[in-house]
């Protein structure tokens, strides 16, 4: 009997798109350049950095609005322990 009658079709077809779509994704890496991943690399981290100083900010905003930033600090360490207690 052929090696195929032993298994079983659906799975076989589906890890074999999964290894076509593995190999697309490697050729696809290797095409970069270092210089375009760097450019790509240097663009997502500047995204990053807005975004993470934008929640910065508004920590600020909410620690203001808590009565200073001791409270706002004191008041999370409660819903912390409150959460997760010891």
């Amino acid at each position: 009997m052929p090696l195929m009658s032993y298994i079983p079709l659906l799975p076989f077809l589906q890890m074999l798109a999964a290894e076509v779509a593995r190999m697309r994704r490697s050729e696809a890496l290797r095409a970069v350049t270092p210089a375009a991943k760097a450019a790509q690399d240097r663009e997502k981290w500047a995204g990053w950095l807005v975004r993470y100083g934008a929640r910065l900010q508004s920590y600020g905003e909410v620690a203001a609005a808590a009565g200073g930033a001791e409270a706002w600090a004191r008041r999370r360490v409660e819903v912390m322990n409150a959460t997760n207690p010891r």
